[in-house]
């Protein structure tokens, strides 16, 4: 597959490294996505130069809301179609910055001028279907990471390597510092993505969900056996195991979006 073809065919893609004035990468899971044959909607470059200037055109170009996330450093436009596009100034080389990510599927990098940049061997990780942490010092960095080896789980299928489970155990305390509006974004996350019981009960082994969730550990592991009974349930109306009534009724209420999707 040639993702290069793929990532210039796209509008907003096409636009951005035409109007870079400086090195500009895409780079994280659009990247990790597209080499598994499947394209993201979501994007982040990482570029030198007027990083907000270029975010700001960007915004007027697709008609987005353009939103500072931390100033100086990173800025999202959000389109109309919910595509959040992220442009994040790049301090050296894009080396380096991929070593200071989180995983290893997730440090990868692409430009018209490189092609893809795999510092930390994501491909081959990708390929075996592994989720590995690059240096556990990131996990410090940023302890919301801890949570994210889960739900990146969660959502591709990947098996966490053996160290990393362990490191993910040892960083957890650090999720009591990160802002509760970050663990909800990215526990929702991982809820809305098949069999979540299975991921969140390993979080519970591994010493995570007790560090968000201010509860005993036996309560929440029978809320989690709740949690595999009421999939199971939907898996039996996806199944049409239950009368069309039933089944279309509970189905709209379902796909009701309330709030977290």
């Amino acid at each position: 597959m040639d993702i290069s073809k793929i990532i210039l065919s796209d509008p907003v893609n096409g636009w951005i490294f035409a109007n870079a004035k400086k090195e500009v990468y895409l780079v994280g899971g659009y990247i990790r996505d597209l080499i598994r044959g499947n394209i993201s909607k979501d994007k982040d470059f990482v570029l030198k130069g007027d990083v907000e200037g270029l975010a700001r055109r960007a915004a007027d170009k697709f008609r987005g809301t353009f939103i500072v996330l931390k100033q100086n450093q990173t800025y999202r436009i959000v389109l109309k179609n919910r595509q959040c596009i992220d442009f994040t100034n790049l301090a050296g080389k894009i080396h380096k910055d991929l070593r200071r990510r989180d995983f290893t599927v997730n440090a990868l990098a692409w430009s018209p001028d490189t092609g893809i940049v795999d510092e930390t061997g994501g491909k081959g990780d990708i390929a075996d279907g592994i989720i590995r942490v690059i240096n556990p010092r990131n996990l410090a960095d940023d302890p919301l990471r801890v949570l994210r080896a889960y739900r990146l789980s969660a959502q591709t299928g990947f098996k966490i390597e053996a160290k990393t489970k362990k490191y993910l155990s040892d960083y957890s305390p650090g999720l009591k510092k990160v802002a509760p509006e970050r663990i909800t974004e990215e526990l929702f996350k991982l809820i809305n993505t098949e069999k979540a019981h299975f991921y969140l009960k390993m979080c519970l082994e591994h010493n995570v969900l007790c560090e968000i969730i201010n509860s005993n550990p036996l309560i929440i592991s029978n809320n989690l056996k709740l949690i595999e009974g009421f999939e199971r349930f939907l898996m039996k109306i996806k199944a049409g195991r239950k009368s069309n009534y039933g089944k279309n009724r509970i189905l709209l209420m379902l796909n009701d979006n309330i709030s977290q999707g």
